[in-house]
């Protein structure tokens, strides 16, 4: 290439850099100038002094209110200046609506109450379709800011693998809402006159009791010692006492001491853990109905006082509200006597619940109405709604709350129509201190049971991490063949159609490599590698 070529290519370059920086400054002036326009306040309320009205797209609840009708956002408005235009299609159609948005370049302002995933996040901020967050972040957010500053896993959760901030997350301290809970029916261990099990052959030996000895009562074998909706639900418990960490719906990664990441399914722990259930299955302790169960099949089943242990968010969801204190929380097997009992727990932080769209015109005066529901009250009026609409503190102490239904309304309806956080996740802090005050029974309940049987023995498992783009669409096309399997495979060796020597264990291991393992190890360990940094 001659000198003169050369000169002109670098000018070429240093000019098209030019035009970028150009516009993005001019970007950044337009912003601040619509600022000053409205009147933007750093602190304090009103946001602006002058009303604007930005665009937001979010996810309705099937059957629910409009919210343009919810008194949360009007609330908000009175207090910020801040209002909104609303698209909030229900359900499926979100996601084909927000496709087209995206490829139409119809940004909304805000998405708010969404689900970004960690590939959309991805996806989306490389086409430079959403706004960076992080100096707004630091400027602005000093709510946010200080569960950033307690809980360190927030800030980690919220970067994407360029190293911005794109979406805000829901952040939950709640203790039920931060694994997955197992319940026992106490009162058949009165009635047999057993302990609560500890490790994997005291639990082995309850089970045949439940199946053995009539604990309920009624002369009949007709007990089901063990069931779940799903294995997949089932697994956070049975894992555990083999030293593997994981909750439904994460990727199924584990990591050791040393931060060595692992596919579970070819873990030495995952094949043990397949052993025991067999066993289960087997001796007709495990549910052999366990593959084509559903939800209403095991309520019902419940409310016929038939089933000793299982997994759900709360007791009640397999029988009746008045049963609930009949169960306790299963506690943390260990695989024998004297060994290590642990619990998963994840980092309670859900992100993608908020984004800003790269042209919103008023970013800091949006971050500052978002901040607000990372406050205590903004976080009380998001979760619940307007006091005096959907609940009420019980008396003048202010120590305990209740939910309250107008018009002959459920309570689940009633919030609904009070604010989004009745239908769908917001970006917000779910406090510990607020939901262990509310006045309910099953409620209180389930937050002792919790906290007593689970919070002792947690530890952090593989949290959800942000992919680059090349990465997370190799790991999507590797996890469509490899997740099918995985399931259909321990459905065999758990039911014992598929018997589980050494010889089919290598062949299992074989198949994982061929469907790519090494590959998705390899880019779980980068992306483990870098959330830690």
């Amino acid at each position: 290439m001659t000198t003169t070529a050369l000169f002109r290519k670098l000018m070429v370059i240093t000019l098209a850099v030019m035009v970028a920086g150009f516009a993005m400054a001019a970007g950044k002036t337009e912003r601040a100038a619509a600022s000053s326009d409205v009147g933007f306040n750093e602190s304090g309320f009103p946001i602006v002094d002058e009303p604007i009205t930005l665009s937001l797209f979010g996810i309705r609840g099937a059957n629910r209110p409009q919210w343009d009708d919810l008194p949360f956002f009007d609330v908000m408005a009175e207090k910020t200046n801040i209002s909104f235009t609303y698209e909030t299609p229900i359900g499926t159609a979100y996601r084909e609506r927000k496709s087209i948005l995206f490829a139409s370049g119809t940004i909304p302002d805000l998405f708010f109450g969404v689900d970004f995933t960690e590939g959309d996040i991805t996806q989306f901020s490389s086409q430079g379709a959403l706004m960076p967050l992080n100096d707004l972040v630091d400027r602005y957010m000093l709510e946010l800011q200080t569960h950033m500053e307690a809980n360190e896993e927030i800030r980690r959760a919220m970067t994407a693998a360029d190293g911005n901030i794109y979406a805000l997350p829901r952040i939950n301290e709640i203790p039920f809402d931060l694994t997955e809970k197992t319940w026992i029916r106490t009162e058949w261990l009165d009635n047999l006159g057993l302990s609560m099990p500890t490790t994997l052959d005291e639990f082995y030996d309850v089970l045949v009791a439940f199946r053995d000895q009539d604990p309920n009562g009624n002369g009949e074998r007709d007990e089901i010692p063990l069931t779940s909706g799903s294995v997949a639900r089932l697994r956070h418990a049975m894992l555990a006492p083999f030293g593997i960490l994981w909750l439904n719906g994460f990727p199924m990664i584990s990591a050791d001491a040393d931060g060595t990441v692992s596919y579970i399914p070819s873990m030495d722990g995952f094949r043990e853990y397949l052993t025991f259930m067999n066993r289960l299955y087997r001796e007709e302790l495990l549910d052999n109905n366990i593959f084509t169960n559903t939800d209403p099949e095991l309520a019902a089943i419940g409310r016929e006082q038939r089933l000793g242990v299982y997994p759900h968010a709360a007791p009640f969801l397999y029988n009746e509200y008045d049963l609930n204190e009949l169960y306790s929380a299963l506690p943390p097997l260990a695989r024998r006597a004297g060994g290590p009992r642990i619990w998963p727990r994840h980092n309670g932080v859900q992100n993608g619940r908020a984004v800003l769209g790269s042209t919103n015109p008023h970013p800091e005066a949006t971050v500052r109405w978002l901040d607000y529901l990372y406050s205590v009250e903004g976080s009380q009026l998001v979760d619940q709604g307007p006091e005096g609409l959907s609940w009420q503190w019980v008396d003048e102490t202010r120590d305990r709350w209740v939910q309250i239904a107008p018009g002959g309304m459920s309570n689940v309806e009633s919030r609904a129509a009070a604010t989004p956080g009745g239908q769908t996740a917001p970006p917000h802090i779910r406090l510990s201190y607020w939901i262990s005050r509310l006045d309910v029974p099953h409620a209180l309940h389930l937050y002792r049971e919790t906290t007593a049987g689970y919070v002792p023995y947690w530890e952090f498992m593989v949290p959800r991490m942000v992919l680059s783009d090349a990465d997370q669409r190799r790991v999507t096309a590797i996890l469509a063949d490899m997740d099918p399997y995985v399931e259909q495979i321990e459905a065999r060796f758990i039911s014992g159609e598929e018997p589980l020597t050494d010889a089919r264990w290598q062949a299992h291991l074989r198949v994982l490599e061929q469907m790519g393992i090494r590959d998705l190890v390899a880019i779980y360990q980068q992306a483990y590698n870098a959330y830690f940094r």
